[in-house]
C-alpha cells in the first residue's frame, strides 16, 4: 500500500498524512517522538493540500507543549532534513511559511512493520536491563546474608577457658595493652560492696582496718586495676574500667606510694563512688592519721572491796 490518497478532499487530510508518516529515528537509533508531535501540530495549521503553514515559532512551541523555542527550531530542522516539510517563503517578522511534502513516497505498511520491529527490540532490551538489575540486587542480598551468618557464627564461638584477655586501658593511655588473669573464682577477703549495698550491711570497722587489695609489694597500675576487677561481682563497663586505669596510672606517675594507691582503690571500691573521685579517696587515705592506743587500756567496772563497808563512815 503506497501513499496514493487523493489530495484536497478533506480538511483532515493533513492530519491523516502526518499520522501515516513512518517513525523517524534520531542519530542514536531512538524514536524521534518530538518530531512526530510537532509535525502533527503543524498539520493542524495546513490547508487541505498541505500548504500555507505559517504559525510563529512561539505559537508552535506553545501548541506543541515544549518549554524552549530552541527545541522547536531543532525539531523543524530535523523534519526539513527528512524532507517531510518544505520551506516555501518567509513573512514579515521572520515567520517561515511551510508545506507538507505530500510528494514524498513511503510505504505505510512497511513503515508500520519497521515500527513494530523496533518497538519489540526496545522492549527486549528493556526487559534485559531489568533482569540484570534484579540479578544484581539478588546477588547483593545473598552476599549480605552470607556475611551476616558468618558474623553470627563468629560471635557465637565460645571463648577460651584457659585465660581471658582484658584490655584495662581502652581509653586511658596505660602503656600495657592487656592483663591476663586466671579465671578461677576466688573468695574475696573482705565484703563485696556495690553502689546498691545498704549502709547497714557494711561492717562497722575503722577506716584504717579496710584490707588492701592482696598482691605484690610494689603493685603497678595493671595489677591494681586487675585486682579491683577480681573483687567486682560483675565486670564493670569498659568506660568505667578505662577511667579507673587512667586515674591509677596518673597517681603512680606523680610518685604516690603504690600502697597508698592500693589502699585508696580498696576504700573507693568499698564506698562505691564515681571513678572521678578515686584521687580524692586516695588523698583521704594518705592524709588520715594513724589510730593511737589509749594509755592504760580499758578497766572494766568491779564491785568495791567488802571490807570498805565495815568502817563507820559517820564516825
Amino acid at each position: 500500500m503506497t501513499n496514493d490518497r487523493p489530495r484536497g478532499v478533506s480538511v483532515f487530510e493533513p492530519v491523516r498524512w502526518a499520522e501515516s508518516v513512518p517513525l523517524l529515528l534520531r542519530g542514536n537509533g531512538t524514536p524521534d517522538t518530538t518530531a512526530h508531535h510537532v509535525l502533527l501540530v503543524m498539520a493542524t495549521f495546513a490547508d487541505p493540500d498541505g500548504t500555507n503553514i505559517r504559525p510563529s515559532l512561539a505559537t508552535l512551541t506553545r501548541r506543541s507543549h515544549l518549554t524552549k523555542q530552541r527545541t522547536t527550531t531543532d525539531t523543524l530542522r530535523r523534519l526539513e532534513e527528512a524532507k517531510l516539510i518544505v520551506r516555501t517563503g518567509e513573512l514579515t517578522g521572520g515567520i517561515v511559511v511551510w508545506r507538507l511534502n505530500y510528494d514524498l513516497p513511503f510505504d505505510v505498511d512497511t513503515a508500520a512493520e519497521e515500527f513494530d520491529e523496533r518497538q519489540a527490540r526496545a522492549l527486549a532490551k528493556q526487559a534485559e536491563r531489568q533482569k540484570r538489575y534484579r540479578d544484581k540486587r539478588r546477588d547483593a542480598a545473598v552476599e549480605r546474608h552470607v556475611k551476616g551468618d558468618a558474623a553470627v557464627r563468629r560471635d557465637a564461638e565460645p571463648a577460651s577457658d584457659a585465660a581471658v584477655e582484658r584490655d584495662v586501658t581502652p581509653q586511658c593511655g596505660v602503656t600495657d595493652a592487656a592483663v591476663r588473669r586466671d579465671v578461677t573464682p576466688q573468695r574475696p577477703s573482705h565484703p563485696q560492696v556495690t553502689p546498691a549495698t545498704p549502709a547497714l550491711d557494711l561492717p562497722l570497722t575503722s577506716p584504717e582496718t579496710v584490707p588492701p587489695l592482696a598482691g605484690d609489694e610494689s603493685p603497678t597500675a595493671q595489677t591494681i586495676v586487675g585486682k579491683w576487677l577480681d573483687n567486682c561481682q560483675k565486670r564493670p563497663p569498659r568506660n568505667v574500667v578505662g577511667q579507673v586505669a587512667k586515674h591509677v596510672k596518673a597517681l603512680l606517675a606523680e610518685g604516690i606510694d603504690p600502697d597508698d594507691v592500693n589502699r585508696g582503690t580498696a576504700e573507693w571500691a568499698r564506698k562505691g563512688l564515681h571513678p572521678s573521685t578515686l584521687p580524692s579517696v586516695v588523698n583521704e587515705v594518705m592524709q588520715r592519721p594513724p589510730l593511737r592506743a589509749v594509755s592504760g587500756g580499758h578497766r572494766p567496772y568491779t564491785n568495791p572491796d567488802p571490807s570498805a563497808y565495815d568502817k563507820d563512815f559517820w564516825s
